[in-house]
C-alpha cells in the first residue's frame, strides 16, 4: 500500500545531525480571491483600507466615464422633443465642464454641441426664410388688390390698372421661379446635367446683355483677361444665371457713367471670375450675409432699391454645387468685388 505522502512530488531529502531523514514536499497553495492580501502577514485593517480605496477609485472612474454619456443622453432627448435650447439640463451645453478633457467622450460631447448649434441655425434660417417669403408674396398681392379696387371705381382708368396687375403678376411669377430654383439647388433631387463648354463664349454673351441694360445710365461693362478657350464642366444655364445675377447687381448699384469690370483669373488649375463695380459697397459685417436668401443691405424693402434679395443666394448655391465658391469684398477705391471660383475642369463637385 502506497503512503499518501507519495502523492506529492518530492524535491530532495535532508539528513539531520541525529541521522533523521527529512523529505521536502511541494504542496500547491489554495487560491484566494484577495490575492496577496490574504497572506498571514497582512492585517485585517490593511485589507479594509485597500477595499475602501478600490471602491472609491471604481466609483470615481464610473462617474468620470458616465457623466458625458448622461449629458449626451439628455441632449438627445431635448433634440428629439425639438427643445434645442435645453441641452444638458438647465440650458447648459453638453460639453460644459469638459473643455480640458481630451478623451473620446469629451470629443463626442463637443461634436454633439456643434451638431445642435447647426440644427438651431438651420431652424432659425428656415423660420426667417418662411417669414421673408410670406412678406415678398404679400407685397405684390397687396398691390394687386389695390389695383383691383381702383379699377372698380367709377370712371377709373381700367387699362392702367390692368397694366399694373400684369406687372405684379410677372413679379410674382419671377419670385416663385427663383424660390423654386433655390429649393432645387438646396434639395436632394437628382444631380443636374453637366457639359463641357467655353467659358469665354458664355461671358461674352452675359457682358453683351449687361451692356444693353447699362447703356441707359452710361455704365460700360468690359472683360479683362479673356477666357476664350477655357473649358468648364458644369451646367451652362445655372452658371450663366450665377454670373448674371452678380453682374446685374453691379450695373444696378453703379453710379451713372462708371465702368463695371469682369476679369478672369487662372489659379491652381481652376478659374476665378471677378466682377468689380464702383457702387456704394457693402458694410463689412454684411459681406457674407448678402449670399443669404432675401437679405438686402438697405433696410427699405421697396422693390426700387433692389431685387428680391434671392439672386446672390442662387449664385452661392450654384457655385457650391459646382465645387466652387462665391465671396464678396469691398474695393480699396470704393465699390464691391465678387469672386466666383470654379475648380479645375476634371474635379468632382
Amino acid at each position: 500500500m502506497m503512503s499518501p505522502m507519495t502523492n506529492w512530488p518530492a524535491t530532495s531529502q535532508i539528513v539531520g545531525p541525529d541521522g533523521s531523514t527529512y523529505t521536502v514536499l511541494l504542496v500547491p497553495r489554495r487560491p484566494s480571491i484577495f490575492g496577496a492580501l490574504s497572506l498571514p502577514g497582512i492585517s485585517l485593517m490593511i485589507l479594509c483600507i485597500a477595499l475602501v480605496v478600490s471602491a472609491f477609485a471604481s466609483w470615481w472612474l464610473a462617474q468620470h466615464l458616465s457623466a458625458p454619456i448622461r449629458r449626451i443622453q439628455e441632449g438627445a432627448r431635448a433634440l428629439a422633443s425639438e427643445n434645442l435650447d435645453a441641452r444638458g439640463g438647465a440650458g447648459l451645453r453638453v460639453s460644459a465642464g469638459f473643455e480640458d478633457r481630451k478623451d473620446e467622450l469629451a470629443v463626442l460631447a463637443r461634436d454633439f454641441d456643434a451638431m445642435a448649434d447647426g440644427l438651431i441655425a438651420n431652424r432659425a434660417a428656415v423660420t426667417r426664410l418662411l417669414r421673408d417669403i410670406s412678406h415678398e408674396l404679400r407685397s405684390p398681392l397687396a398691390r394687386m388688390r389695390l389695383a383691383v379696387g381702383l379699377a372698380r371705381r367709377p370712371a377709373a382708368d381700367a387699362g392702367r390698372q390692368l397694366d399694373r396687375l400684369e406687372r405684379e403678376i410677372e413679379r410674382l411669377d419671377e419670385l416663385i421661379s427663383q424660390v423654386l430654383k433655390l429649393a432645387r439647388l438646396n434639395g436632394t433631387d437628382a444631380p443636374f446635367e453637366r457639359e463641357a463648354f467655353d467659358l469665354g463664349e458664355m461671358l461674352d454673351e452675359i457682358v453683351h446683355d449687361a451692356n444693353f441694360e447699362g447703356a441707359a445710365k452710361g455704365c460700360m461693362v468690359s472683360i479683362a483677361g479673356g477666357a476664350a478657350g477655357d473649358a468648364v464642366n458644369g451646367n451652362r444655364e445655372l452658371l450663366r444665371s450665377a454670373v448674371e445675377n452678380v453682374l446685374r447687381n453691379a450695373v444696378r448699384y453703379s453710379p451713372p457713367g462708371t465702368p463695371v469690370e469682369v476679369a478672369v483669373e487662372r489659379s491652381g488649375g481652376g478659374l476665378a471670375i471677378w466682377i468689380r463695380d464702383r457702387g456704394p459697397g457693402v458694410p463689412p459685417a454684411d459681406l457674407e450675409s448678402i449670399f443669404e436668401p432675401f437679405f438686402r443691405v438697405a433696410e427699405s424693402r421697396d422693390r426700387d432699391t433692389g431685387g428680391e434679395g434671392i439672386g446672390l443666394a442662387i449664385t452661392s448655391q450654384v457655385m457650391r454645387a459646382h465645387g466652387g465658391s462665391a465671396k464678396a469684398g469691398n474695393r480699396a477705391g470704393g465699390g464691391l468685388e465678387v469672386r466666383l471660383a470654379l475648380p479645375p475642369a476634371g474635379s468632382p463637385a
